[in-house]
């Protein structure tokens, strides 16, 4: 980033396009996070785009795209109300396994020390900050963290961290994970 105010800078600087994804409840650091890295005489101008989940013809072709046969790809489609991530895991899937099922067997797979951070964040429903996770947990929480977004069932936050998806922390809380006594 610092490279790029540089450039913007210069006298005879080019003209730059910079195009960025962030999810609805991260756009306002993200724009904040821009609006810093700029000089008040660079103009910024944004375009926000609103992304949802796809449409049925799109993700009935997707999945047909993904499980390579048209027997599967209408239950695939409907399944994870077109959620392109979850689209692409049912149609990995070997057997005919519902979404749910498909969460909970990776949920299962997840080590002890992973599953209590991960039920934590579940539990929480929200960002849930560094510290107090930290707090939850008896120590550094970052290397689990780390793990668990690369899996993709946590995704980090100008807040903290909170489940990849709401199905995530669903299927976490419905199994009951992490309880202590």
């Amino acid at each position: 980033a610092r490279l790029l105010v540089e450039l913007l800078r210069q006298p005879d600087a080019p003209a730059l396009t910079v195009i960025a994804t962030s999810r609805d409840d991260e756009a306002g650091a993200l724009m904040t996070t821009l609006e810093s890295l700029v000089d008040a005489d660079v103009e910024l101008r944004t375009e926000t785009i609103a992304l949802g989940p796809l449409a049925p013809a799109d993700a009935r072709a997707l999945a047909r795209a993904l499980a390579g046969e048209e027997s599967r790809a209408a239950s695939i489609a409907e399944a994870p109300e077109g959620h392109p991530l979850f689209l692409g895991e049912l149609a990995r899937a070997t057997d005919d396994a519902d979404l749910a099922a498909l969460l909970a067997h990776r949920i299962a797979a997840v080590p002890e020390g992973l599953a209590e951070v991960l039920a934590l964040v579940a539990i929480a429903g929200h960002d849930l900050a560094a510290d107090l996770l930290a707090s939850a947990v008896g120590g550094p929480a970052g290397e689990a963290v780390e793990a668990l977004v690369a899996a993709r069932l946590l995704r980090a936050t100008p807040g903290g961290v909170r489940v990849y998806h709401d199905r995530v922390g669903e299927a976490v809380v419905g199994r009951g994970h992490g309880a202590r006594p």
